[in-house]
């Protein structure tokens, strides 16, 4: 490190936009990964098939098969795949390429890869509890008395 480090204010946004993009996409990342193994569970394997053991199979596959099987058995469409997986995939440039272009694609395009992000977990949540993840979460929310 040179003497003297000087970073720019620009250089200080960017770090503090890569670590907030990074902690965003870890949490969608989670979120899509659950949700993908409760739909698996809830709408693939046979209620006298599930197991504990069973379970902890499905956390053990890659995401990319979670949402392959997903897709064969006709609970999310193309489409839907090809969002819920490009959601995953920034995830984990942010989380695995931390000095890659990929990332720098991201944070050029945050906005609408926060976007894309938000919509994969709330088509997946959609799919398993019927509701929108905005609706379930304000059920949540206690109304002030004042």
């Amino acid at each position: 490190m040179p003497a003297d480090p000087k970073i720019t204010r620009e250089d200080l946004k960017r770090l503090l936009i890569k670590d907030e993009a990074t902690n965003y996409f870890l949490l969608v990342g989670g979120m899509i990964e659950q949700l993908s193994i409760d739909l698996i569970f809830e709408k693939v394997i046979r209620e006298d098939r599930q197991s504990d053991s069973q379970r902890k199979q499905v956390k053990r596959m890659p995401q990319t098969e979670r949402e392959e099987i997903l897709y064969m058995t006709g609970i999310i469409d193309s489409g839907e795949k090809g969002k819920i997986g490009r959601a995953y995939g920034t995830r984990n440039d942010l989380a695995h390429n931390a000095d890659d272009t990929a990332v720098t694609d991201v944070l050029n395009n945050v906005d609408s890869d926060i976007e894309r992000a938000y919509d994969a977990v709330e088509l997946l949540h959609k799919k398993l509890y019927g509701i929108d993840l905005n609706q379930r979460l304000s059920n949540l929310l206690v109304d002030d008395p004042m």
